[in-house]
């Protein structure tokens, strides 16, 4: 015998509520169908459920008995129920999101603020991992999606031409290039500097330099080759991976700031910093995105996805998998 769950439903509503009447107000229902349900129930079981009274109805001993059976089942699907609708209303969700530095974390911080601004009650969860780690974090769900940075001055890494190599990453997990950002240099306006034409490191010799670090030096080593050619080594060099940590310390002293110019796009100095015109190339960063097509990601971190394509700082383009 198989009972529908609805008419258990309105047997537990009618046993809480002890009126037919309100039960049926409560689920949507008039009350001939809710009557007629009822009946219906008591058919299938072959037993009474209900003593009918002028003020409402009363459970028969029967009735007692399953409703003590059926009332923890059935609070618990109705907190599931309540708990999907939070889901489908982004009421509720975590996003799990890694990158592969700590600078490309700050970089898409003002990103992640702005989603969570929008949907406060999702839960954000950030990791620092390599990318070796990336990919089999992606199919088994420890990460939704991943953030990484490289070179945008490089060519871009080989794919390994192993027998199914590429056919096997290609499609399973997907490689977007959100564009190529050139750094910027940030000054205070306490400085002599003149931002209206064009600055070289030379002119800079006597401010201390502020830099977001990467894991391997990539963007000290660069600017440091530009130095060396000024014989301005008397330069000191301090890595501060918080941007915020880093505007508020152009204002304490003689310091200038190379930082991603990315994070700049959603994150504007005030108006008491400026944005220097360098003569010297300045070193640009290629951010990627990563996510698994063969997992069904939750709605949050589906959403976050959507939300991230539409930005309009980023020019979002599929690529092959190099990962």
């Amino acid at each position: 015998m198989a009972v529908e769950l609805e008419y258990f439903r309105l047997f537990f509503e009618v046993a809480r509520q002890e009126n037919i009447t309100r039960a049926a107000e409560a689920l949507h229902l008039s009350q001939p169908t809710a009557t007629i349900e009822l009946h219906k129930l008591e058919a299938q079981l072959g037993i009474p459920l209900f003593i009918r009274h002028s003020k409402g109805v009363k459970l028969t001993p029967e009735g007692e008995y399953l409703y003590g059976r059926l009332s923890p089942v059935m609070s618990d699907l109705l907190e599931l129920e309540a708990e999907a609708e939070d889901i489908g209303r982004l009421k509720t969700g975590v996003v799990r999101i890694s990158f592969n530095n700590v600078p490309a974390q700050y970089t898409f911080q003002p990103f992640l603020e702005a989603f969570q601004t929008q949907h406060p009650d999702i839960m954000v969860q950030t990791h620092i991992l390599p990318r070796s780690a990336v990919q089999s974090l992606l199919k088994t769900g420890g990460i939704d999606i991943s953030f990484a940075g490289r070179p945008g001055d490089l060519p871009r890494p080989a794919i390994k031409q192993l027998p199914g190599v590429l056919q096997d990453s290609f499609g399973k997990i997907r490689e977007f290039s959100l564009g190529i950002f050139e750094d910027v240099i940030l000054a205070h306006n306490h400085l002599p500097v003149d931002t209206n034409n064009e600055v070289s490191f030379e002119t800079l010799s006597h401010y201390q330099i502020i830099f977001t670090p990467e894991p391997d030096n990539r963007r000290q080593d660069y600017y440091m080759q530009f130095i060396r050619k000024s014989n301005l080594l008397n330069n000191r060099f301090l890595g501060l991976d918080n941007i915020d940590s880093i505007l508020q310390l152009l204002s304490l002293g003689d310091f200038i700031a190379i930082v991603p110019g990315l994070y700049t796009s959603r994150h504007t100095p005030n108006r008491s910093i400026r944005f220097l015109k360098m003569k010297e190339p300045l070193l640009k960063t290629e951010y990627l995105l990563h996510y698994s097509a063969e997992r069904h990601m939750g709605l949050a971190a589906m959403n976050f996805l959507k939300y991230i394509t539409e930005c309009m700082e980023l020019d979002y383009q599929e690529l092959p998998c190099s990962i």
